[in-house]
């Protein structure tokens, strides 16, 4: 019971950093203009979206690139098979492909077509 709450009260607070870093962040991003529609994999932290049942990933580095700026993405799954609830708060490694902010949104979408764990806790 206290695991989860101590997982509860994590995600919000890293739920409420991402908001203060994405008002920090710059409007490009890495891994939008030269990688946008290729598979890609990033590292970080996956916590609840800004929106109800969604998903960002904060803290993210893109993989094998020399740009180590850290952003923040939106992450929808590619299929049902992609599970992104059992990891939240967890660090993450995830493969899928860019697309840049459209419309409202402020963050590229990373579309998940693979999920993979690297450790129970962020940071």
């Amino acid at each position: 019971m206290s695991r989860r709450l101590f997982a509860f009260a994590g995600a919000a607070l890293l739920g409420a950093a991402t908001l203060v870093a994405q008002e920090r962040s710059s409007q490009s991003s890495p891994g939008t203009k030269t990688s946008e529609g290729k598979p890609v994999t990033f590292s970080g932290c996956l916590v609840f979206g800004s929106n109800n049942g969604s998903f960002a990933l904060v803290s993210a580095t893109e993989k094998g690139s020399k740009d180590k700026t850290k952003v923040s993405l939106k992450v929808v799954p590619a299929s049902p098979k992609v599970d992104l609830a059992s990891q939240l708060t967890h660090a993450v490694e995830i493969t899928g492909t860019v697309v840049a902010p459209t419309g409202t949104s402020d963050r590229p979408e990373l579309t998940a077509t693979k999920v993979k764990w690297l450790a129970d806790y962020c940071g």
